[in-house]
C-alpha cells in the first residue's frame, strides 16, 4: 500500500481534487481490500478509510499537503486573526443557541460558505507558495472543519430527539 494518499487514489497532488474519482476510487478499494478478501486483516481497509477522509475534506487535505511539502503546523497554536475568531465565537453561540433543525440551516449553509472562501484562500497561498499564510488558511480551514463537524452533530441531534413519532407511545 502506498504512503502518498494522493497516489493511493490515482490523483494529481493538489488542492483541487475530482471528487467523484476519488469516490469511484475509494469504493474499488475498499471492494479490493475488504477484510473478508484478507483474512479478517483490516489494516488496509482502515488505512483507505483514513486516506479517503483525508483527501475529501478541505481542511484535512489542506493540512495533508502542508505537510507533504515539509510543512508542519502546530493545530494548538492560536490563531492572531482577531476578526476570524470574533466571527466563530459569534456562529459558536448562535449554534449553541439553535433549538431546531431549520434555526441550524442557514448556519451549516454559513459555515459551508466560510469553508469555501477560505478554501479558495488556501489554494492560492499554497499554489504561490506562501508558506506562512498557506498555514494560516489551513489553521481556519481546521477551525472550521470541526466547526462544521459540530454543525452537523447538532442536526443529528435533533433528528434523533424529534423523529415525529413521539405521539404513537402514550
Amino acid at each position: 500500500m502506498m504512503n502518498n494518499f494522493f497516489a493511493l487514489f490515482e490523483l494529481p497532488v493538489a488542492f483541487d481534487v475530482d471528487k467523484t474519482a476519488l469516490k469511484n476510487r475509494y469504493l474499488a478499494l475498499q471492494k479490493q481490500h475488504h477484510p473478508d478478501n484478507h483474512g479478517g486483516d483490516d489494516s488496509q481497509s482502515t488505512l483507505i478509510n483514513h486516506a479517503f477522509e483525508t483527501i475529501n475534506r478541505d481542511d484535512k487535505r489542506a493540512l495533508y499537503l502542508l505537510d507533504l511539502q515539509g510543512h508542519d503546523i502546530n493545530l494548538t497554536e492560536s490563531i492572531s486573526d482577531l476578526e476570524f475568531l470574533g466571527e466563530m465565537m459569534e456562529i459558536r453561540i448562535d449554534l449553541d443557541d439553535c433549538t431546531s433543525k431549520a434555526e441550524l440551516a442557514p448556519l451549516e449553509q454559513s459555515v459551508q460558505t466560510l469553508i469555501s472562501a477560505h478554501s479558495d484562500d488556501f489554494r492560492q497561498e499554497f499554489i504561490a507558495q506562501n508558506w506562512t499564510n498557506a498555514k494560516l488558511a489551513a489553521q481556519k480551514l481546521h477551525f472550521l472543519g470541526k466547526l462544521y463537524d459540530d454543525v452537523l452533530s447538532k442536526a443529528s441531534e435533533f433528528v434523533s430527539h424529534n423523529d415525529g413519532d413521539d405521539d404513537l407511545y402514550v
